[in-house]
């Protein structure tokens, strides 16, 4: 509930369920990965040359316990709802391996929503690095807070 016993807004249940995401993926809480991430749910990461790498849910979820994170900080968060349709786009920062590899950066993150029976589930992440700043970027920044 919100402040004084109001129900949360859709943006601030969006923001709640992206942290008890987060916290179910740091805790390898299957029980709860279940709830949240919907049966049709794909992760896309983006790397520079490569097509994009699609991965099931399934596949996700078989691997959760290989992903170590030490932290995970969420620098920037933006919430868009369309209906029964959330869009969050976060700038993620993480130290963590995966399999016992370093996945230490920061990542733009998009997590698709869909609100099914009156609750949140994911349907797709997109995951990549954002840009380096240039004058390219600083340009687009200027103009954007215009």
């Amino acid at each position: 509930m919100a402040a004084g016993n109001e129900p949360m807004s859709d943006v601030e249940a969006l923001i709640a369920v992206e942290h008890a995401w987060t916290n179910a993926m740091k805790a390898h809480d299957l029980a709860a990965l279940e709830r949240i991430v919907a049966p049709d749910c794909r992760l896309i990461t983006g790397v520079a040359g490569r097509p994009f790498q699609i991965m099931s849910r399934e596949r996700w979820l078989g691997t959760i316990h290989l992903y170590e994170p030490e932290w995970i900080r969420f620098d920037d968060i933006q919430v868009t709802v369309a209906g029964d349709i959330g869009i969050v786009s976060i700038l993620w920062s993480q130290k963590a391996t995966v399999d016992g590899v370093d996945r230490s950066a920061t990542f733009f993150v998009t997590d698709i929503w869909r609100r099914e029976d009156g609750a949140w589930r994911v349907i797709e992440r997109h995951s990549a690095r954002p840009e380096t700043p240039t004058a390219s970027t600083d340009a687009l920044r200027e103009m954007s807070e215009s």
